[in-house]
């Protein structure tokens, strides 16, 4: 695939549609030394419209990395996002950057895609009359909050997104339970049932973490829905909530639809599968049948 392949039209703006491969680990240098350096220079031009971030593994672990712009400036942006992440990677192996080099790994193993590169037309991205519509708003909110945690990580792994996850999912079942916007059993039958509408096979003691993860996850609950001060919600959290309160509060679209919908967008976009999932909603399930106590 070409750099040409990466274009969606839409109106006036076009979206460029990219991945970034590279190890997992690396994520975060690429968040903070490529794409939020990128974001900053053409947003400082005037060119930029929005932006979104996915988290995925298929053909080997790597960003989506979309950006709007005006149609008239796509081709030139096209060509400098092309160059920009061609040399960043090239600096990468070669060691020119110590910096960048330092936390990038160079894969010994064959992938679909070679990591440390940029790759074009893999999928598209458009809003329409459709889900996707609907999911837009949440899915750049969350894009800014992904690079806004994750891009300090030092070693970023599944657990670490796994939590990130936790948080965003807890402080919505927070918010729907403050509003009365659901009554906490249906919240409760949501988070029990749908490991077994997933999967009707899964052995769902299997997902009891160890004692000292349910502890952990007990204390970020906590944190979460009793904050002993202000200052105890993370600013991003607080970011997050807001989004979130808005929706809750003025949109006309069911409650239950915008909680199932922000849980998709939330383990769809950090490219968390259907199955690891269910290691949140066991403990979300569990700190529900611990409000009712």
């Amino acid at each position: 695939m070409g750099i040409t392949d990466n274009h969606i039209i839409e109106g006036n703006t076009t979206w460029l549609c990219t991945s970034l491969f590279c190890d997992k680990s690396s994520w975060p240098v690429i968040l903070n030394n490529g794409i939020s350096y990128f974001l900053k220079q053409i947003d400082k031009a005037g060119y930029l419209t929005s932006y979104l971030l996915e988290f995925n593994e298929l053909n080997g672990e790597n960003i989506r990395f979309s950006i709007e712009v005006s149609k008239n400036r796509a081709e030139q942006i096209a060509k400098e996002m092309d160059v920009f992440f061609n040399a960043f990677f090239l600096d990468a192996i070669t060691g020119q950057d110590d910096e960048i080099s330092s936390h990038l790994k160079v894969g010994e193993l064959f992938m679909p895609f070679p990591q440390n590169t940029i790759q074009y037309g893999l999928y598209n991205y458009l809003p329409g009359n459709d889900c996707e519509d609907k999911h837009h708003a949440l899915n750049v909110m969350l894009s800014s909050i992904i690079i806004d945690v994750l891009k300090d990580e030092e070693n970023l792994n599944d657990e670490i997104i796994l939590t990130f996850a936790f948080y965003l999912n807890l402080l919505l079942v927070k918010l729907i339970m403050d509003q009365e916007c659901m009554p906490i059993a249906g919240l409760i039958d949501f988070y029990n049932n749908w490991g077994n509408k997933t999967n009707e096979n899964i052995n769902r003691s299997a997902l009891t973490g160890s004692e000292e993860t349910e502890d952990l996850m007990f204390e970020i609950a906590k944190s979460v829905f009793n904050p002993l001060q202000v200052g105890d919600i993370p600013e991003w959290l607080d970011k997050w909530g807001a989004s979130i309160k808005k929706e809750l509060t003025y949109s006309k679209t069911p409650k239950e639809e915008i909680h199932s919908t922000t849980v998709y967008v939330i383990y769809s976009q950090l490219g968390i599968n259907k199955y690891i999932r269910l290691l949140n909603f066991h403990f979300i399930h569990q700190v529900l049948l611990s409000e009712l106590t």
